[in-house]
């Protein structure tokens, strides 16, 4: 992810990734899980909060699209 400013930056959570992409939230888990999607996980100890920068979200819809 290119460096930049944190209040330049639109993140999504889970679930409004799983609303955009029309999958579930346990979908985009999986994603992050397997390091397919990049997240910072604001979540403290064992429980996990992801936000996902809107610019990741596009790299992974490219990099799924050029895959086909």
């Amino acid at each position: 992810m290119d460096k930049m400013k944190i209040e330049e930056m639109e993140l999504y959570t889970v679930d409004e990734c799983a609303e955009l992409l029309k999958c579930s939230g346990k979908t985009i888990r999986r994603l992050l899980e397997k390091k397919k999607l990049q997240a910072f996980d604001i979540g403290a100890g064992e429980r996990k909060i992801y936000r996902i920068p809107a610019e990741e979200l596009e790299r992974f819809l490219k990099n799924t699209a050029n895959s086909k």
